[in-house]
């Protein structure tokens, strides 16, 4: 899966547990597998995601995660993953090469966050 995307519908603070195995073998019967949650909340300050360290004994090849924030109705002035600015693509192309980056689709009211799976928490917050 790459890039491993979440769908994001905000409006209450919710949180759902992601899992993942490798899909072909029976090898979760044995633990090997992950496990992370992600949860988004609202504040007056905008929309902030987090993604927690990756739980388990799996560890998938390299990947990119993107947060897929729906229902967004105006471009962000702020983008910010873990306390760093994260530069904005100007087009869905760019953006899909990108190892990390956003872009907002006005067309679709989607934004979109990219950037690499570590497996370490993640938190973007966007203004």
């Amino acid at each position: 899966i790459n890039p491993l995307t979440f769908q994001i519908y905000p409006g209450e603070d919710s949180s759902r547990l992601y899992y993942e195995d490798d899909g072909l073998s029976f090898d979760y019967r044995e633990g090997k597998s992950l496990t992370e949650k992600v949860g988004v909340s609202r504040s007056a300050q905008g929309i902030t995601v987090e993604d927690s360290a990756r739980q388990g004994t799996d560890t998938p090849p390299p990947r990119s995660m993107v947060f897929a924030i729906h229902a967004q109705r105006n471009r962000p002035t702020s983008v910010k993953v873990d306390g760093n600015a994260l530069g904005a693509q100007v087009t869905q192309q760019e953006f899909e090469k990108a190892a990390r980056g956003w872009f907002y689709d006005s067309d679709k009211n989607i934004l979109s966050i990219k950037v690499p799976d570590e497996g370490r928490p993640v938190t973007a917050r966007i203004e």
